[in-house]
């Protein structure tokens, strides 16, 4: 058997900053950006500024976060990038180990990405993104606000964009934006959980598409105004007249082709973007420093420009990608033997996509799975992080309920949306299927967000 399981380090998101003197404090959460986004037949450009804001409470807005500069635009691999707004990291003294750094993430996940056999599409990457991300912002701001109650909970929001070509040559440029929302207490210590406000994998036609983040409030409103770019470039004016917000989407916008107008090229769409990055920090102190700025083309990435940043280290932290393996033999078996395990124990995330049990016992518990089939399996949950959509599939396969997942909506939504042959509790107590949990379909994982722009 050839399980490939890739240990991994995570987290994400991002950054932005002000004029002002540094921050003395090191402990601090750090975050606030803008990205930009634009693609057309003829390509795609990604552009972000550079600055790390610093988010504590009582901290002057805009005032330089530890470094002052930080990487939010990262090459996934020849096919894709991403940028990251929002949080950026923030050390939790009460687990030490559990520094969460963008920059380490990225470079090992791509590491991992190039391991695979075969090229996935973007919305499988955004997919592996959201687990991971929403593990470890929703891990590091429960532990960091059970000592520090006073800070904001809106400095856990990311926002994350990637374009990039399918394996079928199509372009497409895909946004995640997760919230955290206080889930309720344990002995008397408040919980939070995140949620995803807007998830969309939007297609690259004939128009110009547009996605900003970080501070997409100042973003939109210039979009929205086509004589900003008169004096800059009278195409790019010509181009934007015709935008239109996505319906249900507060970053994304399709501008419609007009007749005997040409699509912007990469060059176009690159300044368009620098202009754009500009005009906002000169509105906000959240935003500047260098631009990171990456053009696509001809079905790859083309070119990526960053200002020289020191390297991140790792952290202990550590995720797993299983892809396209098969566990265990198709034959009947007498007993359950052990799924696929990751032999540290550390807090990690497992991904599955396209994987085959067969007679296995495997555990679910902090786990993203996509287009699984178990076959006479018992999956066991016992709460954590869980992406369980509806390309999996259980063929007489049964389900055990842990204590600690008792109540939780993954538990409810795993026994009321799967035929499982049967499902029972370690406890013998069955959670209460009421009806105040929530989640989003796999038909229509996007949903209206409050424009808000994340800081």
């Amino acid at each position: 058997m050839n399980s490939r399981i890739s240990s991994l380090l995570i987290i994400l998101a991002c950054a932005g900053i002000a004029e002002a003197r540094p921050s003395k404090n090191h402990n601090s959460v750090r975050g606030g950006t803008i990205n930009f986004v634009a693609a057309d037949v003829n390509g795609a450009v990604a552009v972000t500024d550079s600055r790390l804001t610093d988010l504590s409470p009582g901290v002057r807005a805009g005032a330089l976060a530890p470094g002052q500069i930080g990487q939010k635009l990262f090459q996934l691999d020849q096919f894709s990038v991403c940028t990251i707004a929002g949080y950026y990291s923030a050390p939790t003294l009460a687990v030490s180990e559990f520094v969460n750094q963008a920059p380490a993430m990225i470079r090992r996940f791509r590491s991992r990405l190039r391991q695979q056999r075969k090229q996935i599409f973007i919305a499988q990457k955004l997919d592996m993104l959201e687990a991971i991300v929403g593990f470890y912002i929703e891990t590091s701001a429960n532990l960091r606000l059970r000592d520090n109650p006073s800070e904001p909970e809106g400095s856990y929001q990311s926002q994350l964009l990637i374009v990039g070509y399918d394996p079928d040559g199509q372009l497409e440029v895909g946004s995640l934006w997760l919230v955290l929302e206080r889930a309720g207490e344990k002995t008397g210590t408040p919980t939070f959980r995140i949620q995803v406000a807007e998830k969309r994998v939007q297609r690259v036609g004939d128009g110009l598409v547009i996605f900003v983040a970080g501070e997409f409030g100042i973003a939109n409103q210039l979009i929205e105004t086509p004589s900003v770019w008169q004096d800059s470039d009278q195409n790019i004016a010509s181009a934007v007249k015709g935008c239109k917000r996505i319906p249900g989407s507060s970053l994304g916008w399709v501008c419609r082709a007009v007749m005997r107008e040409p699509a912007l090229t990469v060059l176009q769409m690159k300044g368009m973007g620098i202009s754009l990055k500009e005009s906002v920090s000169q509105r906000t102190p959240t935003v500047g420093g260098p631009s990171q700025v990456a053009v696509m083309s001809f079905g790859q990435v083309q070119s990526v420009e960053q200002p020289e940043i020191p390297e991140v280290g790792d952290s202990g932290i550590s995720f797993q990608i299983v892809m396209g393996d098969t566990f265990g033999s198709s034959k009947p078996q007498q007993f359950f033997s052990p799924g696929a395990v990751i032999e540290d124990s550390s807090p990690h995330l497992s991904l599955y996509v396209d994987d085959t049990f067969n007679w296995k016992m495997q555990d679910i518990s902090n786990s993203y799975l996509s287009g699984v089939v178990f076959n006479h399996c018992l999956v066991t949950y016992d709460g954590g992080i869980l992406h369980f959509d509806g390309s999996n599939v259980v063929n007489e396969s049964g389900l055990r309920i842990g204590w600690h997942a008792q109540e939780s909506c993954e538990a409810k939504r795993l026994i009321q949306s799967f035929k499982w042959s049967s499902v029972s509790f370690e406890m013998g107590r069955a959670p209460l299927l009421s009806a105040h949990c929530r989640w989003i379909s796999d038909t229509d994982r996007s949903s209206p967000a409050k424009a808000r722009s994340v800081r």
